[in-house]
């Protein structure tokens, strides 16, 4: 196994704290792809649980992508960096914002104040990124000089590639590998295409490789998963991917082990260097999201 894990993808909860809710383990809730995540449901899901699955893997460092809903997203910022404080991981935090609200950039301005902060995502605003209330949003959060986390998949790459346009100098993380919701041939054809798209005319965005082995692809195999990673890797190179966990999103689809085991033999089998590989399971994340 590698000798260090910096895993750049992960989501707690913690049913007893007040103004926070987790809308993907409610009882009604079914994801398009995932289905009904309240399996994973329980009444806490945080350091302690997340050891117990990562077993004996090196893993040195964690970050948190945002996961609840609240009336003020600054609630979840002060629990994590509670946690941080008291534990050291998370050792960072990627923390949600409406991006479409008037105030977007005072909601990053406030996360801004919790030392672990890194980041914003907006799971909303993925797949409706010419809204012109999403485009404003975005500028604000970007004249913050924060880190914007992108969930999209490649037919609203070009939208995605106006928004860096008029922001270069953002750093952008293209979450969950570009979204690859579909796996047949034609769609790689076109997904690949997309991400070398966004790599030569972004150079200020990095991939993140997590939610490979997920629900698009629930009995997942090595070989079923290769060729996305590998095309993550193509298409942004080395030092520009980090591998992640979404974790425990993707226990639905297998152990923790079982996927960086998968991420190992991939990277290996494709002659991909020792330094290379360091940077794809720990110092890219480290770089990215200074810690």
């Amino acid at each position: 196994m590698v000798d260090r894990i910096v895993d750049a993808h992960i989501h707690f909860w913690d049913h007893s704290l007040e103004g926070l809710e987790w809308a993907f383990l409610d009882a009604n809730f079914e994801h398009p792809r995932l289905g009904d995540l309240k399996r994973l449901d329980a009444p806490r899901y945080a350091i302690d649980e997340l050891k117990a699955d990562i077993a004996d893997l090196p893993v040195d460092k964690i970050v948190h992508v945002q996961a609840a809903r609240a009336a003020d997203p600054t609630i979840e910022s002060a629990w994590l960096q509670r946690l941080g404080d008291q534990s050291g991981w998370p050792n960072a935090f990627v923390a949600h914002c409406d991006l479409s609200r008037p105030d977007a950039g005072d909601i990053v301005a406030r996360h801004a104040q919790f030392p672990r902060f890194r980041g914003v995502r907006d799971l909303a605003a993925g797949m409706r990124l010419a809204d012109p209330d999403v485009v404003r949003g975005y500028g604000l959060a970007a004249a913050t000089a924060t880190t914007i986390e992108v969930m999209t998949s490649w037919d609203h790459f070009d939208e995605l590639l106006s928004l860096v346009g008029q922001w270069p100098a953002t750093p952008v993380v293209l979450g969950h590998a570009g979204l690859p919701v579909e796996r047949d041939d034609g769609y790689y054809v076109h997904w690949l295409a997309g991400m070398k798209r966004l790599a030569v005319a972004a150079p200020t965005m990095v991939c993140k490789i997590s939610a490979i082995a997920s629900g698009a692809d629930p009995s997942w195999t090595v070989d079923s998963i290769r060729r996305w990673v590998l095309g993550c890797i193509e298409a942004f190179g080395p030092q520009r991917c980090m591998f992640a966990g979404n974790w425990p999103i993707d226990k639905l689809f297998g152990t923790y082990p079982k996927l960086f085991g998968a991420y190992e033999e991939i990277v290996r089998a494709a002659g991909i260097s020792e330094n290379e590989i360091g940077l794809l399971f720990a110092g890219n994340a480290e770089r990215v999201y200074a810690i």
